[in-house]
């Protein structure tokens, strides 16, 4: 393991913005959409590895509205295909309209709300110092842990647990 690599990923992710109103009202917005027949969407993911390296690969279907997880650690993305409006609250909130293909930098701090207009598949890539294949591993390096107001669950334990139960029914 590449200590530097570890100090410099720690020194990083201490700079998280994840707070204030905006991410108040993205919580808000995540315990509604709980909340709504329709809105839990299963969304598939391809994990893939490289030396250090963690891709992650997203297929988010047209008409889905999403919020994401605070990111840790600042980290390329990219847009392959598709068409996205996307809310980010940080600077005082801003919407960004892309399409891909497209390429852009997540900030660590960074949660936003997306619209997706046309099936859209993204691409992220993470740092990975210790080469671990272990998804929870790797969320605890890269996301910032946010519960849900009233529950010891995050908003995407919860989505989890409900699109299960939703599948099983």
């Amino acid at each position: 393991m590449d200590v530097t690599k570890e100090l410099q990923i720690s020194s990083r992710s201490s700079q998280l913005t994840g707070d204030g109103p905006l991410h108040a009202a993205i919580d808000e917005l995540e315990q509604a959409m709980l909340g709504q027949p329709g809105m839990l969407i299963d969304m598939p993911l391809v994990h893939r590895f490289t030396d250090e390296i963690y891709i992650r690969e997203i297929f988010n279907p047209a008409g889905a509205l999403i919020t994401t997880k605070v990111h840790k650690i600042e980290h390329p993305f990219v847009i392959m295909s598709g068409r996205i409006s996307t809310f980010v609250p940080e600077d005082g909130g801003r919407i960004e309209h892309h399409a891909g293909p497209y390429m852009g930098i997540t900030k660590a701090g960074t949660r936003r709300v997306i619209l997706v207009h046309e099936d859209t598949v993204f691409i992220t890539f993470h740092p990975n110092p210790t080469n671990t294949r272990d998804l929870n591993e790797l969320e605890e390096l890269l996301i910032e842990r946010r519960v849900m107001p009233g529950s010891e669950l995050t908003a995407n334990e919860l989505y989890r647990k409900l699109l299960i139960r939703e599948v099983a029914a």
